[in-house]
């Protein structure tokens, strides 16, 4: 589990960074895995396919 938020450290790395974690896995949805993500992550469940990409695409269009 303690690699989860080490692989989050080499996404975001300044404060203008955004980027995206996917952890593609239902053993990281229990209560006891959530509990230990960092507070100021914004926990998201999705379905597959269309669904996933209606909502991730946002972040990768450019300002």
């Amino acid at each position: 589990m303690t690699r989860v938020p080490q692989g989050a450290d080499r996404v975001i790395r300044t404060d203008s960074d955004r980027g995206v974690l996917i952890l593609a896995d239902s053993r990281f949805t229990p209560p006891f895995y959530r509990e230990q993500y960092p507070s100021h992550w914004q926990l998201h469940r999705y379905g597959r396919g269309k669904e996933s990409s209606r909502e991730l695409y946002p972040l990768w269009k450019t300002e």
